[in-house]
């Protein structure tokens, strides 16, 4: 199930756009890569979209394809941004399947005094009426401190869990833990 909707997904972000960002994150059991690109001109904020796959070693998978409006969140808190947006998620765990839309949002802040050092913190939540096949939620949240290595390069260390909740009542883990990420702008 889970490589029609990747392909789809794919095949939907065929866009040329410029601040785009490589995402990749691995822990000893896990490992996400997500692309990131702006996807039309906004009036104000910045409207983007993303694309992303996870899988474990448990043979559990996840594809995601979202889209976010992010902007400077107060202008009394300067490095803070805030977004809100979507995500649709196509999952398979312990022989379950998952689509899911979830709604939530992201919050990054650099500190001025602290220019190289970000902290980010993300969630997504799909309740019952938005979640099919197996599942009747879907959870995706996650936190992160970076640095900005280079100009264009970061590197963070974050916590993240993904649960999928199935009708039968149990949750399914995907994936809960802390992970090394890499995060480049091109």
């Amino acid at each position: 199930m889970l490589r029609p909707v990747s392909a789809a997904l794919l095949a939907g972000t065929c866009i040329t756009a410029q601040a785009q960002s490589l995402d990749v994150a691995v822990s000893s059991d896990s490992a996400k890569v997500e692309y990131s690109a702006p996807f039309k001109p906004a009036n104000f904020g910045l409207n983007q979209f993303d694309i992303g796959f996870m899988f474990t070693d448990e043979d559990d998978a996840v594809a995601s394809y979202g889209m976010l409006v992010s902007d400077e969140a107060d202008a009394a808190t300067p490095g803070l941004e805030a977004g809100l947006g979507f995500k649709v998620y196509a999952a398979s765990a312990d022989s379950n399947g998952s689509l899911a839309v979830g709604l939530g949002g992201e919050l990054h802040y650099i500190a001025p005094q602290l220019r190289r050092v970000g902290f980010g913190i993300y969630g997504y939540f799909a309740p019952d009426i938005v979640a099919f096949l197996d599942s009747d939620k879907f959870f995706d949240w996650g936190a992160s401190i970076g640095y900005q290595v280079l100009p264009e390069a970061s590197v963070y260390l974050g916590y993240r869990k993904v649960e999928m909740g199935l009708n039968s009542g149990n949750d399914v883990v995907i994936d809960s833990g802390g992970h090394l990420g890499f995060k480049y702008g091109f």
